[in-house]
């Protein structure tokens, strides 16, 4: 059915990324936005893996890492061109991923 001439439509703009990432291997997923360093609800949250705010931080934003029992699997290294900060919250652990990680 189509629309009325007189219909108003929205449009949603893309996403855009956000100037800082929080990443909790404890309480985050790769599905939250990582906008937020809690679980707020509504996909908002910080997201679990470093893949994963590398991924969604822009050029000249912060990807702030909470400490958590378990080291961080994964590097920082792949930026593509990106100016990035980090910042961690405690005694964070990055380790390089091994043959016997899944």
């Amino acid at each position: 059915m189509p629309l009325p001439e007189d219909a108003t439509v929205a449009t949603l703009s893309s996403f855009e990324s956000p100037a800082t990432v929080y990443v909790d291997n404890a309480v985050g997923d790769d599905a939250f936005d990582g906008r937020a360093g809690i679980p707020e609800g509504a996909g908002s949250g910080p997201v679990a893996t470093l893949a994963a705010a590398l991924a969604r931080v822009k050029d000249g934003g912060t990807i702030v890492i909470h400490e958590r029992v378990d080291s961080y699997i994964g590097s920082l290294g792949n930026l593509n061109g990106r100016t990035v900060s980090i910042e961690t919250v405690g005694n964070v652990r990055v380790r390089s991923k091994s043959a016997t990680d899944h």
